[in-house]
């Protein structure tokens, strides 16, 4: 562990929470990091910057390089917040540990899906991030993720929701087939129907409208609904206009009485 000058204290727990996660990760994921984790404090933005060798975005949290087994992280949030971005972090080691001896790359969407899966499962607490917006085609994701925070919180929400969702549909340790598949055939589409006899393309089908649904988007209406709901809406605009109309003539005959009561001095 590497921490910048008085910041033993605040190191040391992050020690702790580290060692936590490395267990944690070892029984969500199947297996932890091959080789010994250089983990890098960073209490500020500047030193986030200067270990990452580059300027950072703000709302970035970790970094992970799995082919020099290091990770930096910064100072920030809750001990909770802490440790989701260990747990996801070493995640990120774990599956490039395993995949580079094969020469293998893994697809975006399966190491931010699977890192933001195993933190949700080890931290305490309901870390999970929120999203709206429209889903884009998972082959999408396969290289990058879009560089605006809205879009690329959902991509994340979104690369994490299939990830449970296969997990739901192959079981605890259903993952682990898939990494192996990839690590043979270092295909992902060629990995899905070694790992499951399914492709990728049926999940993702199946796997859709449930995520929609969680996004809160809007349900069909049909017709008659439809109808409905323009009437309710018109007779709240004709009681709204009526109303408005009533109060013009009940001030248009107080101005007129108070005119009435008006006194007039006669001084010739």
């Amino acid at each position: 562990m590497y921490y910048s000058e008085g910041r033993y204290s605040q190191a040391k727990a992050q020690a702790q929470l580290a060692e936590d996660c490395w267990d944690a990760v070892g029984r969500e994921f199947g297996f932890v990091p091959s080789r010994r984790v250089h983990l890098y404090i960073a209490g500020s933005q500047a030193e986030l910057e200067a270990l990452c060798g580059g300027p950072e975005d703000f709302w970035l949290a970790g970094r992970a390089r799995s082919s020099e087994s290091v990770i930096v992280v910064r100072l920030q949030g809750t001990a909770q917040d802490r440790q989701a971005v260990l747990a996801h972090e070493l995640v990120h080691i774990a599956l490039g540990q395993a995949l580079e001896a094969h020469g293998v790359e893994p697809p975006k969407w399966l190491t931010e899906g699977l890192a933001e899966y195993v933190a949700d499962a080890v931290t305490p607490g309901d870390q999970r991030r929120k999203a709206r917006g429209q889903p884009v085609p998972m082959a999408d994701l396969d290289v990058g993720f879009p560089g605006n925070p809205q879009s690329s919180n959902l991509a994340y929400a979104q690369s994490r929701s299939f990830v449970e969702f296969v997990v739901q549909e192959t079981g605890d340790r259903g993952l682990n087939r898939l990494v192996g598949a990839l690590a043979e055939t270092g295909d992902i589409d060629q990995a899905f129907p070694r790992a499951y006899g399914r492709s990728m393309a049926d999940f993702e089908a199946a796997w859709r409208p449930q995520f929609a649904k969680g996004l809160g988007r809007a349900l069909p209406i049909d017709t008659s609904t439809a109808i409905f709901m323009a009437m309710g809406a018109l007779f709240v605009v004709v009681c709204t206009v009526r109303l408005i109309r009533a109060r013009r003539r009940r001030i248009a005959e107080q101005l007129e009485e108070s005119e009435d009561d008006v006194g007039y001095w006669d001084l010739g």
